[in-house]
């Protein structure tokens, strides 16, 4: 496979290196044989250079925490009820109808432990429900209670109860080249913002050429080259909740 994207590459920069040549056979200038050079060497990674500058206008000017309030706390130091259905990251892929899902939930579920400790009651996660092919079958809402005197270690719900929870809305740009994800983290009780982070998500939209035709792919359907996603959202969590989650993941270069 290495050969062959070898193979391809070099083919690329010769058909490039002609038609340079071409353009300035038949024109006469300079000028249009490097534009045709530059064209060649920006087709492949053009939307990875606008989300480059995109990223680095977010790091600079839009990373700063925006905390307004701090939770109320009992004696123990822990919050009532925290509802994490709308952060991306606490989706779990099991089978949730199962005697054994709170058992899978406290031994593999990456936040139940540290969420033990900051909150009293319970956290709400959304998770997947998957067929006995393994394909989602649906999205339902979980309710996991932390206090060993509730009759029930869990149960789905149609409705978010916690009292913080973390909301967000999603908006797209450019053509799609990166979603924002705007989170606030809401008192239901007070009816009151008391922080707000962002989550930028920079796609492989527009990655069929590079994916596809040139073969510069991992092979398992992610591309070789993509701009990591940020987010300032642990860093507020952390801030706001005294606690750290890690409550999105990074990827990319």
């Amino acid at each position: 496979m290495g050969i062959i994207i070898v193979g391809i590459f070099i083919i690329y920069c010769i058909v490039g290196l002609v038609i340079s040549i071409l353009a300035y056979k038949f024109t006469k200038k300079v000028k249009y044989s490097i534009l045709v050079i530059i064209f060649f060497t920006l087709l492949p990674t053009w939307d990875l250079l606008i989300q480059k500058v995109v990223k680095e206008y977010y790091v600079t000017f839009k990373m700063e925490p925006k905390i307004y309030a701090y939770p109320e706390k009992d004696e123990n130091g822990k919050i009532e009820s925290l509802g994490l259905i709308d952060v991306k990251s606490t989706r779990y892929e099991y089978i949730v109808n199962t005697k054994e899902f709170y058992d899978l939930i406290k031994a593999s579920f990456f936040n139940h432990k540290k969420l033990t400790k900051l909150v009293n009651n319970y956290y709400e996660i959304d998770t997947y429900e998957l067929d006995s092919k393994g394909k989602l079958n649906s999205l339902r809402w979980v309710r996991i209670y932390i206090n060993n005197n509730q009759k029930n270690t869990f149960e789905f719900t149609e409705k978010r109860t916690a009292r913080y929870q973390v909301k967000s809305k999603i908006q797209e740009y450019l053509f799609g080249l990166y979603k924002k994800k705007i989170f606030r983290i809401v008192d239901i009780k007070l009816n009151k913002v008391l922080a707000e982070a962002i989550y930028i998500d920079f796609t492989d939209k527009f990655s069929y050429f590079r994916d596809n035709v040139l073969y510069l792919s991992s092979g398992n359907g992610i591309g070789m080259f993509y701009v990591k996603n940020i987010s300032n959202l642990d860093e507020i969590f952390q801030k706001v909740f005294k606690m750290k989650i890690n409550l999105y993941e990074r990827k990319g270069l």
